[in-house]
């Protein structure tokens, strides 16, 4: 995956290209120009509720007046209608358009950018994984070329079931971050908030944005390659595959569970049977040769004592895996993996909504947890 991180980055780069010029003209609207109302965070998200565009600037002032008497919702009110506010609400609704085509920006460099990688990732996988079959099997067998027809075709594939491809969650990611970030900019509007803590939720908000992204990269890169694997093996007339999960600590227990399960290739589904299972899976497939003893072949696992890698029997499952290294009891094995999956995925449940809300404290428990890991993110 290590291809796909450095696409990611390429990624990081344009969010953060648009964050820089956003921070100035931000500096513009609020410096030197902020009051405290009396208005907290809360109420402030509660006024963004009711309101339904929140680019219009006449909608905040109705529905600040449809709330009870307040003499600090008043302050409020004669100020959005003050001359010495009116530059800065003109400035503040074209800096709404701006997000609008900064999102816009940000889709198209991101959508072109992944158009590209993922055809050349399918192809350089497909090659490499034939190359390793034929190399495993000591057969130089004639292969066909990978039709550009069969990148279109998976590219515009919603493998995750609904009806979503990778272009529509960019999109969808990116019209999330725009208006999570119109929300900071009308809070900071209201509550008096500073620039340097107007620059901060902002830059929270960027930081989710590009996780989204990120994520959006390792877990759909994983479904190409994973799908190139499948196209060899039936150019190798292998009938049959083996579900390989990553022997470490953060194997998710969907991969664990299926680890060195054998599945029909013709019968092969993304998050059913076949990686990716989940966001940011790390999970593979293999050839299975029916005539192979997996006894005497290897595989790699992570020492969780020296966090190197070491070579164990191929043949060696998930659990046994933990069972020898990590708990050395098959009954701890299974207390503790149930303990620690419901663990991540409450934990998981949990971020997931606070982000929406806080997205510096989902940030912080995310670090926090996972020691600067985000592991709120990285469970896979």
């Amino acid at each position: 995956m290590d291809k796909a991180e450095k696409q990611a980055d390429q990624f990081d780069k344009v969010y953060q290209e648009a964050k820089t010029y956003l921070d100035k003209e931000v500096n513009k609207i609020f410096d030197k120009f902020q009051r405290d109302y009396g208005l907290s965070q809360v109420e402030a998200r509660q006024v963004l509720k009711n309101m339904k565009d929140k680019k219009n600037l006449n909608e905040l002032r109705k529905v600040l007046e449809a709330r009870p008497n307040d003499p600090n919702i008043q302050r409020l009110l004669a100020d959005l209608d003050s001359p010495a506010y009116s530059f800065r609400m003109k400035r503040l609704e074209r800096l709404s358009d701006d997000l609008d085509r900064m999102r816009e920006s940000i889709y198209h460099s991101e959508k072109t950018g992944s158009d590209a990688f993922y055809s050349d990732l399918m192809k350089d996988s497909y090659y490499k994984a034939t190359f390793d079959l034929q190399q495993q099997t000591g057969l130089a067998y004639g292969f066909s070329g990978l039709p550009e027809n069969e990148i279109k075709h998976l590219q515009s594939f919603s493998w995750v079931g609904d009806g979503s491809t990778y272009s529509t969650d960019i999109w969808k990611n990116t019209g999330k971050l725009t208006s999570s970030i119109k929300d900071e900019l009308l809070i900071s509007l209201m509550t008096g908030r500073d620039t340097r803590e107007t620059a901060q939720a902002i830059a929270e908000r960027f930081n989710v944005g590009q996780n989204d992204a990120r994520r959006l990269v390792r877990t759909e890169s994983a479904f190409f390659h994973n799908q190139m694997e499948l196209l060899s093996y039936e150019e190798a007339d292998i009938e049959k595959y083996i579900f390989v999960a990553v022997l470490d600590k953060r194997t998710s227990r969907i991969c664990q569970e299926h680890d060195n399960q054998v599945y029909d290739r013709d019968k092969a589904v993304p998050g059913v049977n076949c990686p990716p299972m989940h966001p940011w899976c790390r999970s593979t497939t293999v050839g299975y040769d029916e005539d192979a003893d997996y006894s005497k072949l290897k595989r790699r696992a992570r020492n969780p004592e020296t966090g190197k890698t070491e070579l164990v029997p191929a043949d060696m499952t998930y659990k046994e895996w933990y069972s020898k290294y990590v708990a050395k009891d098959g009954e701890k094995v299974y207390n503790q993996d149930t303990r620690e999956a419901k663990a991540k995925f409450y934990s998981e449940q949990l971020l997931s909504k606070i982000s929406g809300v806080e997205p510096k404290i989902t940030s912080d428990m995310q670090r926090i947890a996972g020691e600067n890991k985000l592991a709120g993110l990285e469970f896979r």
